[in-house]
């Protein structure tokens, strides 16, 4: 990806976020967030349980002694930007989808002004 790209990529996530966060203002106590329920949704799996019992101060084991590569940390950076990727799509899509909403709900009430300035224009004709 280009430099022209990667800022136009951002400048759109940056945007999508921007509305996110004004549209959780508005509507957030309405509709609660999907993701914090998803996140509970799946279960957990045997390397999930290990992690989260572990003692904070020790490192995850890597089933041996030899320190990480630099491939190793370039794969695990890759695996986590591969996550943040997902989660940005998935932001986006959730993002489209009320923006379809939106969008339905401005037809139906531009439909409904339309029917009743022609009745209102119907109703004074008739007088």
């Amino acid at each position: 990806m280009d430099v022209l790209s990667s800022a136009c990529w951002n400048q759109l996530v940056q945007s999508e976020n921007k509305a996110k966060k004004i549209w959780n203002q508005k509507y957030g106590a309405m509709y609660p967030d999907v993701d914090e329920e998803e996140g509970k949704s799946r279960p957990a799996t045997n390397q999930s349980v290990r992690s989260r019992s572990q003692a904070p101060s020790q490192p995850p084991s890597r089933g041996g002694s030899r320190p990480g590569t630099g491939r190793s940390q370039a794969s695990s950076a890759a695996g986590d930007s591969d996550e943040k990727r997902s989660k940005l799509l998935q932001l986006r899509t959730k993002l489209l989808t009320a923006l379809e909403e939106v969008d339905c709900e401005l037809t139906s009430t531009q439909e409904l002004r339309a029917k009743s300035r022609a009745s209102s224009s119907k109703s004074r004709q008739a007088k």
